[in-house]
């Protein structure tokens, strides 16, 4: 297993771009946010004929429990991401610091995963200010309305982070020394709530369908990707 002292200054150089990159994405995203335009709300509701049928067919109005469950369905997920790659793993070496360097190095790319994922799906719901679904039934959430959240449907946030879990513990298990029934349930948990957070923000009428779909797919590339390219330059 690789080192610090083993890892060259070119593999050193292109990790730390990996980093900035994802870093600079994120940094972006916050700046278009900042700097979007918010349309004014009439109060008027919004005609759902506009929305193409699977999507309308599918729309929910608001609802704050069911919004509130969403969120703590991939908070959940991460959670047990945390326990198995980091959590346990670092209570194991903490007396070994040649084997803590591998789970601190893992911690480094989860970051880095969670830099491009946002990232990236921070300047599609940017670029894209699609309605929310709820504003297309009375009594939408007036607090996003009053906070602009309104126009930022696609993609799902919540999908997208969710997934970035689906990814990462798929990626991070695939060379563990973990047992395959183990790996197997793990990762059985982890999809089953990443599914329970898409079909949730749909209920909670803050999705459309095609939002937690695109919101997956960003996660779980952007968290692939991360991870097999600086697994890649570290040479595992």
């Amino acid at each position: 297993m690789n080192t610090i002292e083993s890892i060259s200054r070119k593999k050193i150089a292109v990790l730390v771009f990996i980093m900035i990159f994802g870093f600079a994405v994120l940094g972006l995203s916050i700046v278009l946010r900042e700097n979007r335009t918010i349309p004014e709300w009439n109060g008027e509701i919004y005609n759902i004929e506009n929305v193409n049928p699977l999507d309308a067919a599918l729309a929910h109005p608001y609802s704050k429990k069911i919004d509130k469950a969403g969120t703590l369905a991939f908070v959940f997920a991460h959670m047990i991401l945390c326990a198995v790659c980091f959590l346990i793993p670092g209570i194991k070496a903490i007396k070994k610091p040649r084997e803590l360097v591998p789970v601190i190095m893992d911690f480094v790319i989860y970051g880095e995963c969670w830099a491009y994922t946002f990232g990236v799906y921070r300047i599609l719901k940017t670029v894209g200010g699609r309605i929310r679904p709820y504003m297309y039934f009375p009594n939408p959430s007036l607090k996003d309305i009053a906070e602009g959240d309104f126009i930022s449907s696609w993609p799902s946030g919540h999908s997208s982070v969710v997934f970035l879990a689906v990814a990462f513990l798929f990626w991070w298990l695939k060379d563990s020394p973990m047992k395959p029934a183990a790996k197997k349930m793990l990762m059985a948990s982890v999809l089953a709530i990443g599914i329970l957070t898409m079909v949730l923000r749909i209920l909670s009428g803050n999705h459309f369908p095609t939002d937690v779909l695109t919101g997956a797919l960003v996660g779980l590339t952007a968290a692939s990707v991360v991870f097999v390219s600086n697994k890649k330059v570290l040479g595992k």
